[in-house]
């Protein structure tokens, strides 16, 4: 089949900027490569600048928040029903509670303790200020 002169590759739309990164497919996303005029997958992926790269997998990554929040009421309801059946395990029950929790109100900030800090650290600033009541 001859080449059509006037063909312009999905990639290179991409990179011209007449093909934006919200009008790719899903799949596109996912494998970082373009598919032909036929809608396939052909050859190797093509080669991407990094920038070009983080630009798929940032919307990629868009599309993936919004399908997850899109399911989010359902996910909690699944959670209530089981934290509030008789014939769940307790142990199930207090999992899904738990979980409700955590997404409601958040999990209690965490505090990291870097024990091999020297005294340069701690007159360079890097470390600010302990208290005796955050260290256990």
């Amino acid at each position: 089949m001859p080449r059509d002169p006037d063909y312009v590759s999905r990639r290179q739309q991409f990179v011209d900027g007449t093909l934006k990164v919200e009008d790719l497919e899903d799949e596109e996303l996912e494998k970082l490569q373009f598919k032909d005029r036929h809608g396939n997958f052909t050859g190797r992926p093509p080669a991407l600048t990094t920038a070009q790269q983080r630009q798929l997998h940032v919307e990629w990554r868009k599309r993936i928040a919004r399908r997850f929040e899109a399911e989010a009421a359902a996910a909690m309801e699944v959670m209530k029903s089981i934290m509030n059946s008789r014939g769940a395990k307790d142990t199930d029950r207090l999992r899904a509670a738990e979980m409700m929790l955590a997404r409601a109100i958040g999990r209690e900030q965490q505090t990291v303790v870097n024990v091999n800090a020297t005294w340069e650290d701690f007159e360079e600033g890097t470390i600010v200020e302990i208290n005796r009541e955050d260290v256990g």
